[in-house]
């Protein structure tokens, strides 16, 4: 199953809360027409989480910019920090490549150069072997720059 794809233009914020329904199954708009900036950023997020989905770390070499800085999930309370392009290249290539691990995408969403991944973790059949998250990111050029990662859970 495909996750539902959303986009908003500028002036709209996913902080400030705007509605976002799915037009059609697959993709919305928030605050009027999609810009050149937000289809760059929606489609880099889709190859960045396909990527994780069908464990191709290989596919991530395109995706990750110069200077990129990447706040992972854990240690709590604020995570580890990775910070160029190499580093985060292969923490990334790490998690991508582990055939243990199952990733499915929620929901993409994508307003100018911010995009949100909504995901879910799974490292084994069992129901509770799992976790959902969150990847915020920024891309710039047409590269992810930079990256915070959250999970529910403790």
């Amino acid at each position: 199953m495909q996750a539902p794809s959303f986009f908003c233009s500028t002036g709209a914020s996913f902080i400030t809360g705007h509605t976002l329904g799915i037009n059609g199954g697959t993709m919305a708009q928030c605050g009027g027409k999609m810009t050149a900036d937000s289809k760059v950023t929606r489609e880099i997020m889709e190859r960045f989480n396909s990527a994780f989905e069908a464990h191709r770390p290989e596919d991530l070499d395109d995706l990750i910019g110069e200077g990129c800085a990447l706040e992972n999930t854990a240690p709590a309370p604020d995570g580890a920090r990775y910070e160029g392009r190499e580093a985060c290249l292969n923490f990334w290539k790490g998690i991508a490549s582990s055939a243990d691990l199952a990733f499915e995408a929620e929901e993409i969403w994508a307003c100018e150069d911010r995009g949100i991944i909504r995901w879910q973790l799974r490292w084994s059949e069992r129901e509770a072997d799992r976790v959902r998250g969150v990847n915020v990111m920024r891309v710039r050029d047409g590269k992810i720059v930079e990256a915070q990662g959250y999970v529910k859970g403790p």
